[in-house]
């Protein structure tokens, strides 16, 4: 909850910075029942904000007055990000990446691995010469490498 005073157009002013400009008032718990206008304030009404690409980014502007309503409310408005923020952002975007990718491996991986003990129990019993144990030896290591270092 954010208000802003009528006169200055300061904003945003919290309920508790309100309430610190008024010391010797004593205001009801619920915020809903002040009289914000009775102390030159507007309660500002919540917007959404706009959809904006990983590129840009949202600032919250002087809230609007609308006239037909006697109301402020939030206003947004959208501005590229600067050269550091891109920095993180594209930081963001790596590790994104980065994990997606070991996601991919690791669904990958598991397509070649066993799922439980039976399964390995009767691959071993079917082992026959030493072509199929070497590629059950192979799918156990790549099950005890998923264990240990894939998270």
């Amino acid at each position: 909850m954010n208000l802003v005073n009528k006169e200055t157009l300061e904003y945003p002013v919290t309920l508790q910075q309100f309430k610190e400009r008024f010391p010797n008032i004593s205001f009801p718990v619920n915020p809903n029942n002040i009289d914000f206008n009775k102390y030159g304030y507007f309660l500002v009404q919540e917007t959404p904000q706009p959809s904006v690409t990983k590129f840009q980014k949202v600032v919250e502007l002087t809230p609007s007055f609308n006239s037909n309503t006697k109301m402020f409310f939030q206003k947004w408005g959208i501005r590229d990000k600067k050269e550091n923020e891109l920095k993180e952002t594209r930081k963001v975007v790596r590790k994104q990446e980065r994990e997606q990718l070991l996601k991919n491996e690791k669904d990958d991986l598991l397509t070649k691995t066993y799922s439980d003990w039976s399964e390995i129990k009767k691959q071993i019993d079917g082992i026959t010469d030493l072509e199929s144990s070497k590629l059950v030896l192979e799918k156990i290591a790549r099950t005890l490498f998923l264990l240990v270092n894939v998270k």
